[in-house]
């Protein structure tokens, strides 16, 4: 995972940095951020360890990928407007190849008012918040996501 604009040294201490794999405890409540806006990675780093949660925030579809061979994480907070894959494209690609994961996405967007994107947000049935969004309602339901079991 690379990440061009610094941001990266903010979750370093969280990571090996030639594996990626997270120094956190196995049983601790894990975040995987996705978004491509390193000020909104940082937000939702500060936001969600201040809730007790561990964060590792991603500027990318791909990176996310990367991280989640690694790991599994107990909810997963994507962006759907990222230049290089969409969130929904990212999730279509996450229900093929980690499917146990899939149920685990929260969706931010500021594209909930274009009437194409909110139905297939919809369709997902995952809970997504418009931005802006309220940031005490975003972490309450990413914590009901968090302790949500695993089905294998």
């Amino acid at each position: 995972m690379q990440d061009t604009d610094g941001s990266r040294d903010q979750v370093r201490t969280l990571l090996n940095a030639r594996t990626g794999e997270r120094r956190i405890p196995a049983d601790a409540f894990s975040v995987l951020v996705v978004d491509d806006e390193a000020y909104q990675r940082e937000a939702l780093i500060r936001v969600f360890t201040g809730a007790g949660l561990a964060v590792l925030a991603v500027p990318s579809a791909m990176d996310a990928f990367e991280a989640l061979r690694v790991r599994n994480y107990r909810a997963i907070v994507c962006d759907i407007g990222m230049p290089d894959q969409s969130g929904l494209t990212f999730y279509a690609q996450l229900e093929e190849r980690f499917p146990n994961m899939a149920a685990r996405v929260v969706f931010v967007t500021a594209h909930a008012g274009n009437p194409d994107i909110r139905a297939t947000l919809e369709r997902t049935g995952q809970p997504f918040f418009p931005k802006p969004y309220d940031v005490n309602e975003l972490v309450k339901t990413v914590k009901l996501v968090v302790r949500k079991p695993f089905y294998s």
